[in-house]
């Protein structure tokens, strides 16, 4: 665990102390004496100063005296480790593109090393994909999305800025409880914060793409992967694109005939296997 890490441990205890004290409504002399041997009102109070941790013994006790696993007290819940790489992603993402041109690479840029580079990269996936999904929120009528701004009037306008703040909390919403029941079934913890982000970023490209976790929703996967290698992938390892935007080969060792019937291939393997939820039906 990093020094940075172990402070934001150390702040969060505390909080966490003091929030059971109160909630029980004691003071700190009566929290000292829930322990065996009880602990004097001076230790409680470096406690929630964050100026000493209780010995392992003593966080079992608060443990149960507060309902939070030991995990909990040191690193918050999930519910709030989720909640707060939601905000932090849209903010950091928005806040980034605001008043400059759009750059997503200039955002990955932004890591100093390859963790935090993988990290940059599904905060900007999930905010991307979250902002370009459509989460249930009746939609307002085209005659006033399509009016000019200036044209509108306060009434329609308001339905506007109604339909976008709903929209962005069903999103927030939606993602948060996708993300939290994942993160239980493969017991991920609330300090693992690069693999809650990146199960947020993928839930958000699934939701993106309107594929679920059912039958037809393996299906629409698979058929989206091989897709994206026949148009996208494949192309991209063979071809580059010149100064003047021509396209160039640059697997020059590579048969065509080859790269020929791998592509056909592909494309009527997408084909059968998008047949097959049809069979089912």
């Amino acid at each position: 665990m990093s020094i940075k890490e172990m402070t934001t441990a150390n702040e969060n205890l505390s909080k966490m102390i003091k929030s059971t004290r109160i909630s029980l409504k004691m003071t700190q002399e009566e929290f000292g004496k829930q322990f065996t041997p009880p602990a004097a009102k001076s230790i409680v109070s470096r406690w929630e100063k964050a100026q000493s941790i209780p010995s392992a013994d003593r966080l079992l006790k608060i443990s149960q005296l507060s309902g939070y696993s030991v995990d909990e007290l040191l690193y918050g819940t999930l519910q709030h480790a989720i909640s707060e790489l939601i905000l932090e992603a849209i903010k950091k993402v928005n806040s980034f593109f605001k008043g400059r041109s759009y750059n997503p690479t200039e955002f990955i840029e932004q890591a100093s090393n390859a963790k935090e580079n993988i990290f940059f990269q599904d905060m900007f996936d999930f905010v991307q994909f979250k902002e370009n999904s459509y989460f249930g929120t009746p939609r307002v009528s085209p005659k006033i999305i399509d009016k000019n701004a200036k044209d509108r009037t306060d009434i329609e306008q308001k339905k506007i800025d109604d339909f976008y703040a709903k929209e962005y909390f069903a999103g927030c919403e939606y993602l948060y409880h996708r993300t939290y029941k994942i993160c239980k079934k493969t017991g991920i913890r609330s300090y693992e914060k690069e693999r809650i982000m990146h199960i947020l970023a993928r839930e958000a490209e699934l939701k993106f793409n309107d594929i679920e976790r059912t039958d037809e929703g393996l299906v629409s996967y698979v058929v989206s992967e091989l897709d994206d290698l026949y148009i996208s992938k494949i192309p991209g390892f063979i071809y580059g694109t010149n100064a003047e935007g021509e396209s160039v080969r640059l697997g020059s060792e590579i048969n065509i005939d080859l790269e020929n019937k791998i592509s056909d291939m592909i494309e009527s393997l997408s084909d059968q296997i998008g047949s097959l939820i049809h069979e089912e039906e």
